[in-house]
C-alpha cells in the first residue's frame, strides 16, 4: 500500500525518514502540522507507513503511486494535492527521553494509544486484532484484503522491539 517511514518529533521540529533513513520531510510536509497537533509528546519516534489515497473516493492507492512523491524535489505541493497521504502508525520506539524498545508490543501499543489523537486521512493507528487461532488470523487477513490493503502484519505481543530490516 504505502511505504515504511519513521517520524521523529523533537519539540516543534518534525522530520520524516524512509526505512533507509533518507529524510523525506519536504516531500510529505502536509503531515507536519498534524503531527504537531495530534502527537502528545515533546520528543517521540513513531514507526509506521505512509499511505497515499484518492482525495475524491478516499480509497488507498498502490505503492507505485506514492513512490512518485518519495524523491520529488519539484512541484511537491501540487503532487500533495493530487495524492494526499495518511500516516498509519503501528509502533512507538521512543518517548520523552525514554527508549521503549525494551517494552513488549502490548505495552508500546498502550503508550502509543495514549499519545496519539487519530484523525482519519492525516494520522491514524493501524487496526489491531489480538488473535489466538489461525481462523481468526485468516478472517482478519480477508477483511484487510476486502478494503484494499495488501495484507496484515503479525507480531508477537510479548516480544520486545526488534527491527525488521537492517540498513
Amino acid at each position: 500500500d504505502g511505504f515504511r517511514a519513521q517520524i521523529h518529533k523533537k519539540g516543534r521540529t518534525v522530520k520524516i525518514f524512509t526505512r533507509r533513513l533518507e529524510e523525506v520531510t519536504l516531500q510529505f510536509q502536509e503531515l507536519v502540522p498534524s503531527i504537531l497537533k495530534q502527537v502528545h509528546a515533546q520528543d517521540v519516534i513513531l514507526d509506521g507507513e505512509i499511505m497515499g489515497y484518492d482525495p475524491q473516493t478516499k480509497k488507498y492507492k498502490p505503492f507505485q503511486d506514492i513512490s512518485q512523491r518519495i524523491k520529488r524535489k519539484y512541484d511537491v505541493e501540487d503532487m500533495a494535492r493530487k495524492l494526499p497521504v495518511e500516516f498509519n502508525v503501528f509502533d512507538m520506539l521512543y518517548k520523552d527521553g525514554r527508549s521503549l524498545m525494551h517494552l513488549n508490543q502490548l505495552e508500546r501499543r498502550k503508550l502509543l494509544e495514549q499519545t496519539l489523537d487519530e484523525v482519519p486521512f492525516t494520522i491514524v493507528l493501524t487496526k489491531k486484532k489480538l488473535c489466538s487461532t489461525v481462523a481468526e488470523i485468516e478472517t482478519f487477513y480477508q477483511e484487510a484484503l476486502s478494503v484494499g490493503h495488501e495484507g496484515i502484519i503479525l507480531k508477537n505481543i510479548e516480544k520486545e522491539y526488534t527491527s525488521g530490516r537492517k540498513v
